[in-house]
């Protein structure tokens, strides 16, 4: 999990956050950590030797839809040495990925949203990490985990950069910005956009039943067939706040609208679970007739 709840502040906080902090900073959260769904107890696992992101584990209830759908297994004894693998823990890269691809397949249905989808790993592992000097690498972010902490509201206590566009990187405070917030200071930034999207029109994707004053994303032509099959709604039905993020520009129209473009699949995330469950209802009559 990238996220979990204290029971002693009630606030949610990241597996960054607390990979930045002291054992001593961290022994104060001891036993206090819960599960967001299903409130079972939460533990912390530190950025391993292998380079894997840390994360927080948890005793889930058996219908947890946070429970991961892989497993660990020990390692073998015919185990092979590897210089350690060295991460930063203040700069990402972004994993992109079409998470509409597979939205409504049988498979996914009722999956929590792929934020930690590289903490867990299936089957045997046959290294261990023990020797030096270490190797560097770069551990990426996901649009799930982004949009996350947006959605609790944690923006402001997260300490890292994330990487824009091809190579470039901001800080994470600078270049994430919720939709209903813009101005003209931002139009033509690259960045990570997100807002709760309650209806929509052909390509917009509105954040106001008012659109034609309030800003939107716009799907682009290449794509808008193809994101309207997988999510399995028209622009009609959708009449329930959905978060959704997008990685692009704000431009502006020539009659004042501001807007995020769409340019792929890989740039945008819809918030699988609270999609599902808005229209769930819609999808099964399409099955079924």
């Amino acid at each position: 999990m990238y996220t979990v709840r204290c029971t002693i502040d009630g606030n949610v906080y990241t597996a960054d956050q607390f990979q930045q902090m002291s054992e001593i900073e961290r022994e104060r959260f001891r036993g206090h950590l819960v599960c967001e769904s299903c409130n079972g107890n939460a533990y912390f696992r530190k950025k391993r030797k292998d380079g894997r992101s840390a994360c927080f584990c948890a005793k889930h209830d058996t219908k947890c839809d946070a429970k991961s759908k892989t497993t660990e297994v020990e390692p073998p004894d015919d185990i092979e040495d590897e210089n350690i693998m060295y991460a930063r823990d203040d700069q990402f890269t972004l994993k992109e990925k079409n998470y509409l691809k597979r939205m409504w397949s049988e498979n996914e249905i009722g999956d929590t949203d792929p934020d930690d989808e590289d903490f867990t790993k299936k089957g045997r592992q046959n290294k261990t990490y023990v020797r030096n000097p270490a190797s560097s690498i770069t551990i990426h972010k996901t649009l799930p985990q982004i949009l996350t902490i947006c959605i609790n509201g944690i923006i402001q206590e997260q300490n890292f950069d994330i990487e824009v566009y091809d190579g470039l990187y901001d800080h994470i405070r600078r270049c994430v910005h919720e939709l209903k917030y813009v101005d003209d200071s931002l139009v033509g930034k690259k960045g990570y956009y997100w807002g709760y999207v309650i209806c929509a029109e052909s390509n917009w994707l509105n954040i106001n039943v008012n659109y034609s004053k309030n800003p939107s994303f716009l799907l682009n032509d290449s794509i808008i067939d193809e994101f309207w099959d997988s999510v399995l709604i028209t622009p009609e039905q959708w009449n329930k706040t959905v978060p959704i993020i997008v990685r692009g520009q704000l431009s502006k129209s020539s009659k004042g609208k501001y807007y995020v473009e769409v340019v792929d699949f890989e740039s945008i995330y819809v918030h699988t679970k609270k999609f599902k469950n808005a229209f769930e209802h819609l999808v099964k009559n399409i099955r079924i007739s």
